[in-house]
């Protein structure tokens, strides 16, 4: 029966797989029999890796306290057991298909003992480009491979997905001059391309869709069409948007492809990056998008093992590599000059290489470091467009306001939104997001743990921003001592700024993250005094709606302003006698100037 093509429908988010292998790790050298198929799904749950449905409430509950990172095996053996599951081991093989899948492990019965393979060795390190190992995972995955029977050529299978979904983009821009497809349509036409032959089809069938009067309809058939039967439409379809969209999340992460966002914050279209138009072309020539034939199962495992395979057309090409570089740099020229955008004397140093000095490994560093500096730039013109636009600032607050929206964003969107904002009001020397970014800056991920998510530098002060959508008794834990952590370590890496503001900002702040950041306040965290401004979404708005009053009113704004405004709060919340004040104190002190 024909179905459609996905990468994990056990791990939603590509980053918590890390989490999934870590534990795998820890089995290495063992066989992946029945016994530790089940021990290693039990672990999984032990580590809350994995939630089952059937949880005891006093299980719950420590499954719900983020304080508690790990529960007692024994417990964890006890919901693995309430599940009652036909076929108990199988739990942990579908656990483990994506890791199997994305070559990042080897883990089967019948291959033996359990191996964590280099590519996977360099994704468990978090200081490595998650990006670049994606795509070094997403060009050898392919449909039927010799190690999975889920999806067989005799049911249609002839893929290599990333290269066809590039394919498809590729031809729809050059054959009719479509150069982005919604997300809904990417949902409906990327996972059921399941053959490298069909594509000239779908591009058809995705043509069709736009001209129909009645989409649904258009759909429904199209999904009976597929799969055979008409029974089951509106599961079907839903199923194919969860594929679509954790698949997107894939492949958004290589840096290959870019999304528009919603003026909410979600993906509304999806497009080729045009930074790497000069790769995508190169990799079209090499790779038809057919499935590799593998004479065996020992030639496919050893294929996915290596992490030199498959070798890039301009891996080992120094001329096509000074062809990039060059294309790249052309780029960055025109962007310079168009946008009169200033870049700093290293960037300039890199621009100032002579090309055909440099080795071919320097040439791929020196590529990385151009698209680093090519990004700087797009995001100088984004601050540049978004400085002072109060329309933008307006919009932004309607979706803070309006808690129907919560639901639908995701951290990565609310970072981009916040991050906005402050650019709104800038009158920083810098802004900057740690969140992982495309090219063209837009937001794809989340910040990393172990950094803040926003870092500002003005004139008199310097600070970190920190975001959550966590408005949960667990609030503290999760989110508190981690801004507390980040602050104190960013205080202590620039010496040089006397004066420190920090915000932390949430739908609604709990009373255990008012009381920790008020005794940061009054006595100090590992020695130091914290100033953090807790905000809720609505205080965040009237923040920025006061900052823009300056504006107005001194026809400009200046860090002496914004520094002073946070003092005198931080001053009037040190002077409290309880932290359970703090809320109605920023309001009235907010309030009274807006």
């Amino acid at each position: 029966m024909r179905k459609p093509w996905s990468i994990s429908t056990t791990v939603r988010n590509p980053e918590r797989l890390r989490g999934f292998l870590q534990v795998l790790s820890e089995f290495e050298g063992m066989n992946f029999d029945e016994n530790v198929q089940i021990q290693y799904q039990i672990r999984l749950i032990q580590y809350k890796l994995y939630r089952p449905m059937n949880l005891p409430e006093d299980i719950k509950r420590e499954f719900d306290n983020p304080a508690i990172k790990k529960i007692d095996y024994k417990k964890a053996k006890k919901i693995f057991d309430l599940q009652n599951y036909e076929d108990p081991s199988m739990r942990g093989r579908q656990s483990v298909n994506p890791l199997n899948k994305l070559g990042f492990a080897i883990a089967k019965k019948s291959l033996g003992k359990i191996r964590i393979t280099e590519l996977g060795r360099k994704f468990l390190d978090e200081n490595n480009d998650i990006s670049e190992i994606l795509f070094k995972s997403l060009l050898k995955l392919q449909y039927p491979n010799p190690f999975s029977n889920d999806f067989k050529s005799r049911d249609g299978f002839d893929i290599i997905p990333f290269i066809v979904t590039l394919k498809f983009f590729y031809l729809l821009e050059k054959q009719v001059q479509i150069d982005e497809i919604s997300k809904r349509e990417f949902c409906l036409f990327i996972p059921t391309l399941i053959n490298y032959k069909e594509i000239e089809n779908q591009i058809n069938q995705l043509l069709d869709y736009r001209r129909s009067k009645n989409k649904r309809d258009f759909e429904a058939q199209f999904i009976s069409k597929f799969f055979g039967s008409a029974k089951n439409i509106e599961t079907k379809i839903n199923n194919l948007f969860d594929y679509g969209d954790n698949i997107l999340r894939f492949f958004l992460l290589t840096k290959y492809f870019t999304a528009k966002k919603s003026e909410f914050g979600q993906v509304a279209n999806v497009k080729l990056s045009q930074d790497r138009k000069k790769e995508i072309e190169e990799l079209l020539n090499m790779f038809e998008g057919k499935a590799i034939s593998f004479s065996n199962l020992d030639d496919y495992v050893e294929y996915m093992s290596d992490i030199k395979k498959p070798e890039l057309p301009w891996e080992k090409n120094k001329n096509k590599l000074i062809e990039m570089a060059e294309s790249i740099r052309k780029d960055i020229s025109q962007q310079i000059e168009s946008s009169k955008i200033a870049i700093n004397e290293y960037s300039k140093m890199v621009l100032g290489k002579n090309l055909f000095e440099l080795s071919e490994e320097e040439l791929k560093n020196h590529i990385n470091e151009l698209r680093k500096i090519k990004s700087k730039i797009n995001e100088a013109k984004k601050a540049h467009i978004l400085k002072y636009n109060f329309a933008k600032l307006d919009e932004h607050i309607k979706i803070l306001r309006n808690k129907e929206y919560w639901k639908e964003l995701e951290p990565a969107d609310l970072e981009q939104i916040i991050f906005e904002l402050l650019l709104i009001i800038d009158s920083a020397e810098k802004i900057e997001s740690n969140a992982i970014k495309d090219d063209e800056g837009n937001f794809i991920n989340f910040a990393p743990a172990k950094k803040p998510d926003i870092e500002f530098f003005f004139k008199e002060f310097a600070g970190i921003c920190e975001v959550t959508l966590n408005k949960t008794q667990y609030q503290w834990i999760q989110e508190g001592y981690p801004v507390l952590d980040h602050v104190e370590k960013f205080i202590n890496q620039h010496p040089n700024y006397t004066h420190f503001v920090n915000i932390f900002v949430a739908p609604k702040i709990h009373d255990n993250t008012y009381y920790n950041f008020f005794i940061a306040l009054k006595h100090g965290f590992k020695s130091k005094k914290i100033k953090i401004l807790p905000l809720n979404f609505e205080q965040f708005t009237i923040f920025t709606k006061v900052l823009q009053s300056y504006f107005d009113k001194f026809n400009g704004l200046n860090s002496n302003l914004i520094l002073t405004l946070c003092n005198n709060i931080f001053h009037e919340m040190e002077n409290l006698d309880d932290h359970s004040m703090i809320c109605s104190l920023i309001d009235n002190k907010l309030y009274s100037l807006f």
